[in-house]
């Protein structure tokens, strides 16, 4: 049994603590019926009030021991205030979602970084599904202390989309625009002109360059390992796939790692560019 809460509402304290002291000890008999022992040094009682006139806290017992009165509590993942303000639980957050955002830093790198779609993965992963875990409970609180969380939101956003520090997070949630669009533009200036038929070009189906374009591969020596497979059989069968595919210009890409470097290079044609990367890319990059 783990996470058990009691909890009673009233404002006479002297009926909040008779009562709640009764189930503490239902469940304490019970415990001991069935084989569980309920830890007193881990349960602890909270009062929610926010009034600011005096109230004596109740005094409750379990196995003969004290039940200490606490200020905030964590419960499911959710620390609560005593004033219900959630900023323990704000700060919490906070904290938490820096050192998850130095993983982002980490692997969001000019040069050798992940790429956008990764790193928004794992915003969403890492610091996303914290802090929509129990909005909907601590979204009450104050526009001040919610403000905290906003940044490393938006610190977040910039680092997974490579934005400056200085970007406007209204343009990187990417608001909707009410600017009416070229065709709009252009038709008014057409009708000021007295320019009624104007004639649209033919449609050309062509492949949209933001799309990925599928690519097909023929791997020759996928059956063929290197290390046990003759030099003159590679040699072989390059030689009849680039007699197959003679007119086709040829591109040779290659990369090496060591221990103190990454390199890579692409050969076609007259050209050749070689790189080095970051130490800590893998050989596959």
């Amino acid at each position: 049994m783990d996470d058990l809460e009691i909890h009673c509402s009233r404002e006479d304290m002297g009926f909040v603590e008779r009562k709640l002291q009764e189930a503490v000890n239902k469940i304490s008999e019970w415990g001991k019926k069935n084989g569980f022992q309920i830890s007193s040094q881990k349960t602890v009682a909270i009062r929610f009030c926010r009034r600011r006139e005096l109230h004596l806290d109740p005094k409750l017992l379990l196995n003969d021991c004290t039940i200490p009165i606490v200020r905030d509590a964590k419960y499911l993942g959710l620390i609560l205030d005593s004033k219900l303000t959630f900023k323990p639980h704000a700060n919490y957050l906070k904290r938490k979602c820096i050192q998850s955002l130095n993983i982002i830093k980490m692997l969001s790198g000019t040069s050798y970084g992940a790429e956008t779609s990764t790193l928004l993965k794992v915003y969403k992963t890492l610091i996303r599904s914290e802090l929509d875990y129990g909005c909907v409970f601590y979204g009450s609180a104050s526009k001040s202390v919610l403000k905290a969380l906003d940044i490393v939101h938006h610190q977040g956003l910039r680092l997974s989309l490579g934005a400056f520090r200085i970007s406007p997070i209204q343009s990187i949630c990417v608001k909707l625009s009410f600017n009416p669009t070229f065709g709009f533009r252009v038709g008014g200036i057409l009708r000021n002109l007295n320019v009624n038929d104007f004639p649209i070009l033919e449609k050309v189906d062509e492949f949209p360059p933001w799309k990925d374009i599928k690519l097909n591969f023929i791997d020759d020596f996928e059956h063929l390992p290197k290390s046990t497979t003759s030099t003159l059989i590679c040699r072989s069968i390059f030689y009849d796939h680039r007699h197959r595919f003679s007119n086709y210009e040829p591109v040779f890409t290659d990369g090496s790692k060591s221990e103190v470097h990454v390199g890579t290079a692409v050969d076609m044609g007259n050209t050749a560019v070689s790189e080095r990367l970051h130490k800590f890319c893998p050989v596959f990059t």
